[in-house]
């Protein structure tokens, strides 16, 4: 079963996920969940998400075709983090 992480910043949110459709998948349901029941709804002019390198590109491509998400390649300096200083 994979183990989904969630960090909490004032109003910013980064979660970290296994890099599959199916959890890409659960990402998205649990958010428009979370805007059903609550009423609030997510900038997605703001959203964006990113796989690490060591994800292949052919997985990169099948994520990113199912998902409403934006993907960039870094986050750069997201917080106070840099994706070369995480690891996973």
């Amino acid at each position: 079963m994979a183990r989904n992480y969630l960090i909490l910043f004032a109003d910013n949110v980064m979660l970290f996920c296994e890099a599959s459709t199916e959890q890409i998948k659960v990402v998205m349901d649990t958010l428009e969940e979370f805007c059903s029941a609550s009423g609030l709804r997510i900038n997605t002019l703001k959203f964006k998400a990113m796989c690490f390198r060591m994800v292949h590109g052919e997985r990169k491509r099948e994520i990113q075709d199912i998902s409403t998400i934006k993907f960039l390649a870094d986050l750069g300096h997201y917080l106070g983090f840099v994706e070369d200083k995480i690891l996973i």
